[in-house]
């Protein structure tokens, strides 16, 4: 869907130009798109080499386990936040999730 160098703006608004005729497609998308953003973040900020982390993210899957390995890896941090507070609506976040795994597992 998208290529590694395009910028988070065009994603987002790749993203928004879908919502109305292929939502399923948006949502979808937007999903991919947070995961990644959310991994990218935890490659920048671990102190950990990232070959480690991400065999780590490898076995990461579902907003639970981001969040956990969220608080691990930036336990370093001095003034690390949770993910759901560093996200300003997690509740449309895990929205998001519930409907796109209603959408891909049924």
């Amino acid at each position: 869907m998208f290529l590694a160098l395009e910028q988070p703006k065009f994603r987002e608004a790749k993203i928004r130009s879908w919502l109305n005729k292929e939502p399923s497609v948006a949502l979808l998308v937007a999903a991919v798109h947070f995961e990644w953003t959310i991994c990218r973040a935890l490659l920048l900020l671990s102190y950990r080499p990232n070959r480690e982390i991400r065999q780590e993210l490898a076995r990461v899957y579902g907003l639970d386990r981001y969040k956990d390995i969220w608080r691990k890896e930036l336990r370093h941090l001095p003034e690390a936040q949770s993910l759901p507070k560093i996200v300003s609506d997690w509740k449309t976040v895990t929205d998001a999730f519930d409907a796109r795994n209603r959408l891909i597992h049924g």
